[in-house]
């Protein structure tokens, strides 16, 4: 098949797929969410499959056919005995969602190193599949609500897949689509329409610390052995950093490091809303702990991130107005300080290369991106096509880091309006503006059960956005979906009248106070 044909073909079934994502989203019987969910399901893998076969420019790697067919073979074995496990014990769906997130497999095909987020996949289809199997056998399941929130999604999504049309790199807006928005949309509905409970939600909170413990072990072992546990392609420390930065599994240290940040935030929640000496004690060894692993990753997108969430923990744990007054005033001496003091804080930005080394080439980055957008404001470069017009403009610049070569600006909301224009950058705000009314919604009600979960959603979203403006990966990151899921379903948990129950076995202030 020519390239004049794939690609065609590939902006189609984008299309179509983004189609079927958006009644995923939209959709409000049982029975009509579950086909959507499967068509996704289904649909997905057709559209990656036309790329990696039909043509032969795109930047994935190319799959022979007994190899695709060996593949779906085992997969759909595999497939069959999770669901079996979903439907038997559908209330461990979620927790089995929060151990898969952080680990990828690299896979070598064809001459490339891939890293996926198979057993994520894999938890997710099971549970879309199960879910399609009580829907059909006409088991009792719950209405779906829609929400503002998914429309902007849908529209979000929509747009995106309509933006391939012009694009100069559809091979990318492929990837994003098939390997992390149609994914995590069926992702985000799990969460979603989970009925939250204590039980659940410690499940949810001890599946998650014991990951990021065990993690955090991998990158002692790596510090100690000055080498990566696993290096997919022979990439080795040196490589990209003069200095060694531990990555445990995550094949990046400041992915690593964002998945901390959400985990430290996650217990500096729980710290805080219990007067009970022992659990205080247990919560400040564990961030010990997992603050060891931060350090060790020298990401200072994620030192920024938890510097953003705990200030929106403080925020709402106590009077908002003087915290987010006093940390602007910090904040801006520190920057301030940053400035004036080259010499002693390493930011240099007397000339543009000192600038570009001292932003670890992130300013080459930003100001391209600028370029692009200003090239064509009102609808962009055309979805995932960062890349290939960065590189084609001649807009990277020999620096320290050599030229770079990403298919992000390292800024998301930048990245989105490089792409796709105001008219991408306008849905992608409104998006964002809900997502954070979302989130933060009923975090200050301590008569509603789920206080402190909701708490620590709002907290670890607000990091991770944060991470996203000096990193990228917004909606590309499995966390912020199942994040926006717990914030809109912990929210409409109803007023249980005067009581108030411990939602995580952290007993609320406000209970002690009555």
């Amino acid at each position: 098949m020519t390239a004049a044909v794939a690609q065609p073909l590939q902006i189609a079934g984008l299309i179509g797929l983004a189609a079927v994502a958006a009644a995923r989203l939209l959709t409000a019987t049982p029975r009509l969410r579950a086909v959507a969910g499967m068509a996704v399901l289904g649909l997905a893998p057709l559209v990656l499959l036309a790329a990696v076969t039909g043509d032969q420019q795109s930047s994935l790697p190319q799959l022979s056919t007994p190899l695709i067919a060996a593949g779906l073979a085992g997969g759909a074995i595999v497939l069959v005995a999770a669901t079996a496990l979903c439907l038997r014990f559908p209330r461990a769906v979620l927790p089995a969602a929060l151990v898969a997130l952080p680990f990828r497999i690299p896979l070598e095909v064809g001459g490339d190193s891939v890293k996926l987020l198979l057993p994520l996949y894999l938890v997710i289809a099971a549970a879309v599949t199960a879910e399609t199997w009580r829907a059909w056998r006409g088991d009792a399941l719950a209405t779906h609500p829609v929400r503002r929130l998914d429309i902007l999604l849908a529209t979000f999504l929509g747009l995106y897949a309509l933006q391939t049309a012009y694009s100069s790199d559809v091979s990318t807006a492929v990837q994003n689509f098939t390997f992390f928005y149609a994914p995590f949309v069926l992702l985000y509905g799990l969460a979603a329409d989970q009925r939250w409970d204590g039980a659940l939600l410690r499940t949810c909170a001890a599946a998650v610390l014991a990951v990021a413990l065990l993690l955090v072990a991998a990158g002692f072992v790596e510090f100690a052995r000055g080498q990566y546990l696993i290096r997919p392609g022979g990439i080795s420390p040196s490589d990209f950093d003069p200095y060694f930065r531990v990555q445990s599994l995550f094949f990046d240290p400041n992915i690593f490091g964002r998945f901390l940040v959400l985990v430290m935030l996650t217990v500096s929640a729980l710290m805080i809303y219990t007067s009970r000496a022992h659990r205080v004690f247990y919560a400040a060894v564990v961030l010990a702990v997992l603050w060891a692993g931060l350090v060790l990753t020298l990401s200072q997108s994620s030192f920024a991130a938890l510097l953003a969430g705990l200030i929106a923990l403080a925020a709402m744990r106590w009077n908002a107005r003087a915290v987010l007054g006093s940390a602007g005033v910090v904040l801006l001496a520190g920057v301030v300080f940053a400035i004036a003091v080259p010499s002693v804080s390493g930011i240099d930005l007397s000339s543009s290369r000192s600038a570009e080394t001292s932003t670890s080439g992130r300013l080459d980055l930003v100001t391209g991106g600028l370029k692009l957008w200003r090239d064509r404001p009102l609808v962009g470069q055309g979805a995932g096509g960062f890349a290939a017009e960065f590189q084609r403009g001649s807009l990277a610049h020999d620096s320290a880091f050599g030229s770079p070569s990403t298919t992000k600006s390292h800024t998301a909301p930048l990245t989105v309006a490089a792409e796709q224009g105001v008219v991408g950058l306008a849905v992608f705000l409104a998006l964002l503006w809900t997502c954070f009314k979302c989130v933060f919604r009923r975090t200050g009600d301590d008569r509603r059960p789920g206080r402190v979960a909701r708490v620590a959603v709002a907290a670890a979203f607000t990091a991770l956005f944060v991470h996203s403006l000096v990193y990228a990966a917004l909606f590309e990151d499995p966390f912020m979906w199942v994040l926006l899921g717990m914030g809109v379903s912990l929210a409409a948990i109803p007023l249980p009248g005067a009581d108030i129950v411990d939602e995580l076995g952290v007993a609320d202030l406000s209970e002690r106070a009555s």
